[in-house]
């Protein structure tokens, strides 16, 4: 507790010049008695009051998140600590793989017609091993088989690398990839459970890739690490070969043989079958219709919830009459949207979700008018006087709230534009990737239900002082207010 004492007063002495103690105490909700005693040391400032006076300071988004990570330290164990640290990756690695998916990769190079493999084929060296990887996994994905692919629970930065890299290739067609996910049964021990997180972790590029439909089931295991003794616990299991690799990832060995590939396959089939289904990719997109069905599916199992999005969570601000007026005329024959549009403010209303949201959607709102959870052909572009009354309803809502409504630092949690969170304590962890193809969108879902690792999110979110990336209400209600001002 010293140090975070110790920073925190350094900090206000350095902005001692420009603001007094009076004016910090005022701007950050504070009495003044209050702040002179947590400098003194003689008190400790609560998670809230922390974020209120680092947001007056003004400090970068590195000394907001250091100080944050002190906090957490004098008020819980380092298991704890761990464990935030792992969920704060998980949704991180959600917020950004779209981007490392995007990226420009080269076609790798392809087998000579006059190569010969005489099986079974042994690859030394890394650099070896992903030119062989990268090969053999553009063979197959630019092929027509229809089998799948069956990938071990063990996996590596090399083959999601190589995965990733190979089917985002416009080249690359539709292919199903299958996964024995590793989890641990005991989730009460730290070590495995944060293992279990990064299970998930390794698994999220994987659900944004168009090219591949993902698929992976929770295999149970009395420890979430490979078991010591395994040569190599990484392989791939091709429809008419397989490839094993060693942890290190400096040897693996290539198999052909027919009988032997098949026996592996069905093996792997077997148990597949015989274990829980975790993860869920649908193989074609839905339309937002769909997407909303979906959701109002989830939300009427109750319980607390968390959204996490780009844009602002304008639909808990629009009431079923205003909805009315903002659709249009030649709409009202899509009945179904409609009433999906419909049922989902009333949903929206008695869940009443922890809602999280990037400045720049809220700002993408002001210059374009755009609702992000309702379908384009449903309404025009709204007007400058209806979003500025949407504005003044969600900052009325982010005061009044019993749940948090708040604006998150988009340096250190980038949510993306296409992409949705939705987090429910009964049913699991919801995403959507909404796509956009000449002028119409669609969304594909994954749904995540594993119960430790969704409660765990749940209360990541909930306690949201503490996990160093959302915004102070004050911040929150400021920069709204800052919007609206630029509609006026």
């Amino acid at each position: 507790m010293k140090e975070l004492h110790d920073r925190l007063k350094s900090l206000i002495q350095e902005h001692s010049g420009s603001i007094s103690m009076a004016e910090i105490a005022r701007k950050a909700n504070i009495d003044r008695s209050t702040l002179y005693k947590i400098l003194r040391g003689e008190r400790k400032p609560t998670a809230s009051q922390l974020s209120a006076l680092l947001d007056v300071l003004n400090v970068s988004p590195e000394q907001y998140h250091s100080m944050l990570f002190l906090f957490d330290a004098s008020h819980s164990s380092q298991s704890e600590k761990d464990c935030n640290s792992q969920i704060y990756s998980l949704l991180r690695s959600i917020c950004m793989v779209q981007s490392s998916i995007l990226a420009p990769y080269s076609t790798p190079p392809l087998f000579h017609d006059s190569e010969q493999i005489v099986p079974p084929f042994t690859i030394q060296g890394l650099t070896a091993l992903k030119n062989w990887l990268r090969r053999i996994l553009y063979r197959y994905a630019t092929s027509n088989s229809a089998l799948p692919l069956y990938l071990s629970p063990t996996t590596s930065k090399l083959v999601t690398d190589c995965l990733v890299e190979v089917f985002s290739l416009p080249e690359a067609t539709n292919h199903t990839v299958k996964q024995l996910c590793l989890f641990a049964k005991n989730t009460n021990a730290e070590l495995d459970f944060m293992q279990n997180l990064r299970t998930l972790s390794n698994s999220v590029p994987f659900l944004f890739l168009e090219k591949m439909q993902y698929q992976a089931r929770l295999c149970n295991s009395s420890t979430s690490i490979p078991t010591p003794g395994i040569l190599m616990p990484i392989y791939l299991l091709f429809p008419a070969a397989a490839l094993f690799i060693d942890i290190s990832e400096q040897k693996a060995i290539y198999i052909q043989d027919s009988n032997a590939v098949e026996f592996l396959r069905q093996q792997f089939s077997q148990q597949y079958l015989n274990t829980q289904k975790a993860l869920f990719l649908d193989a074609q997109p839905c339309s937002c219709e769909q997407a909303m069905r979906q959701t109002n599916s989830l939300a009427r199992t109750g319980g607390p919830a968390c959204w996490l999005r780009y844009d602002p969570p304008l639909l808990r601000c629009i009431d079923s009459n205003l909805a009315m007026r903002l659709i249009l005329p030649e709409s009202i024959s899509a009945q179904a949207g409609i009433q999906s549009l419909l049922d989902r403010l009333e949903d929206i209303i008695n869940l009443a979700p922890s809602c999280y949201f990037s400045e720049d959607g809220l700002l993408d709102f002001v210059s374009h008018g755009k609702l992000g959870d309702v379908p384009d052909d449903l309404y025009h572009p709204l007007s400058p006087s209806i979003r500025r009354l949407l504005l003044e309803r969600l900052k009325e809502l982010c005061i009044t709230s019993p749940t948090p409504v708040r604006l998150v630092d988009s340096k250190l949690l980038p949510l993306a534009p296409n992409v949705i969170i939705d987090v429910y304590e009964s049913t699991g962890i919801q995403m959507f990737q909404k796509l956009v193809h000449k002028n119409e969108s669609s969304f594909r879902s994954c749904h995540i239900h594993e119960d430790s690792i969704t409660s765990a999110l749940i209360n990541y979110l909930v306690h949201f002082e503490t996990n160093g990336f959302v915004r102070s209400k004050q911040y929150t209600v400021d920069f709204i207010d800052y919007c609206i001002r630029k509609l006026v």
